[in-house]
């Protein structure tokens, strides 16, 4: 009867703590930094929620001056702003300047950007310096969403791999991506990237397409991939582009500029790989050329464009390229059809039509759009926001509208609110439940 009561008791006990432990497990740091912010108070904020174990970071609505600083924030760390206009961060000092918000994403952890105005400063007619809003690295289900960058003479978000076969993929969504500088300064400011999605590595390659195409995890591939859609591109050398691996979605964007291709796709040189490819469709286009493929493989359709020349596939460097352009298929833009160098052959590097069963050995099926965030754990939780967020309906169909989103911005941390310790205290926990777990059975059957 005794050793009843204990076992019941005991396992009463692991219960209770079980059910508290999940509870501590499921409720992350939300901190709210004050009124009167400066880069130092956003790393202080950041640094206490990655020591609790990850969380959100909540900043005020006010502009928050940039000293030529920068913000590191590691994986499992959310930054939301109160939208744009509201919470803008500003440099002060003129390119070449530090990156104001890396990420560092080794850890595994998904990170989230959103509701931020990020203003960096031009003031001269040379723009092939350094200066980015944010740099994704090695960041696995990130998401910058519902932001602002102006005037970044480098990327207004750099996604890069820079650790071999570290899972570096995600979502940019709901931006406004400008460079006006470029029509204060005239024709000689040729920087100014939107997105660039690149990896370190020059030569590795997987020559399956169909690991790529449609898809949001291409393992075994472990090329960088990023989801970009219904964003605003203005006056930006490339919207997007690629190279050295890189691969990415680029639908139901509207795009302008007055230099060089909208959409683009690094070539590979002699020894260096270059960007992967991608998939483009559904995106209001207007530029000197709309879609540029200089190498890689991928899908273009459903677009409309306004252009001197709407598509071009083309070889951009001399000589026998390591990896040159193929497996390409283009079909129901507006105006259709590609113009090419004479360097790739139509049907046999690129395609005029869609891949299909009996001429390819597949079909294709997009992605679900929007993106599916549950479906692959990426952060879509409602932040806060005051400004409309961008919309579109793009060539080939789908809205790209969502709701302006809200939370209570005044949450800060507390006994109620933050109850979740670090993580080495709950591992410490877990330990000390499986020894406790192992102790009792033993007492239990000896």
């Amino acid at each position: 009867m005794q050793k009843n009561t204990k076992t019941v008791l005991f396992a009463m006990a692991v219960l209770v703590l079980s059910l508290f432990l999940v509870q501590q497990h499921s409720s992350l740091s939300i901190i709210t930094v004050s009124s009167g912010a400066t880069f130092s108070s956003i790393q202080d904020a950041v640094n206490t929620a990655n020591s609790e174990g990850g969380g959100t970071v909540i900043l005020p609505p006010e502009n928050i001056n940039c000293n030529n600083e920068l913000i590191q924030i590691p994986g499992g760390v959310n930054v939301y702003g109160q939208g744009i206009g509201s919470t803008v961060l500003t440099e002060t000092v003129a390119a070449p300047f530090n990156t104001m918000f890396v990420v560092d994403g080794e850890n595994g952890q998904p990170v989230r950007i959103s509701g931020i105005s990020f203003h960096g400063l031009v003031t001269s007619t040379d723009d092939n310096v350094l200066g980015s809003g944010i740099i994704m690295a090695n960041a696995n289900n990130f998401r910058v969403d519902h932001c602002e960058f102006v005037d970044f003479p480098n990327f207004a978000v750099d996604v890069s791999q820079t650790i071999p076969n570290c899972l570096t993929r995600g979502v940019i969504d709901h931006n406004l991506i400008s460079d006006p500088y470029r029509r204060v300064f005239g024709p000689s400011t040729l920087w100014g990237y939107g997105v660039g999605v690149f990896s370190n590595d020059y030569s590795d390659w997987d020559s399956d397409i169909t690991h790529f195409l449609g898809k949001y995890n291409t393992v075994p591939t472990f090329d960088p991939v990023a989801y970009i859609e219904d964003n605003t591109f203005n006056l930006t050398r490339h919207a997007v582009s690629s190279n050295q691996l890189g691969w990415y979605v680029f639908r139901d964007n509207t795009a302008f500029q007055d230099y060089n291709s909208v959409v683009d796709v690094h070539g590979s040189s002699s020894i260096a790989a270059g960007g992967r490819g991608g998939e483009v469709y559904n995106n209001v286009i207007t530029g000197p050329i709309g879609i540029g493929f200089r190498g890689g493989s991928g899908v273009i359709y459903g677009n409309t464009i306004q252009a001197i020349s709407s598509i071009e596939v083309l070889k951009d460097m001399d000589g026998v390229v390591l990896r040159p352009l193929n497996d390409l298929w283009i079909w129901n833009n507006n105006p259709d059809g590609a113009s090419s160098d004479g360097n790739y052959i139509q049907n046999q590097d690129y395609f005029l039509r869609a891949p299909n069963q009996a001429q390819d050995g597949f079909t294709y099926t997009p992605l679900a759009y929007p993106f599916p965030f549950d479906t692959y754990g990426i952060n879509d939780e409602q932040t806060p926001s005051s400004t409309p967020t961008p919309t579109h309906s793009g060539g080939g169909g789908g809205s790209g509208s969502s709701p302006t989103p809200t939370i209570n911005p005044s949450i800060s941390p507390s006994a109620s609110n933050n109850p979740i310790k670090t993580f080495d205290w709950l591992s410490n926990a877990w330990i000390f439940l499986n020894n406790a777990w192992s102790n009792f059975w033993r007492w239990l059957i000896g």
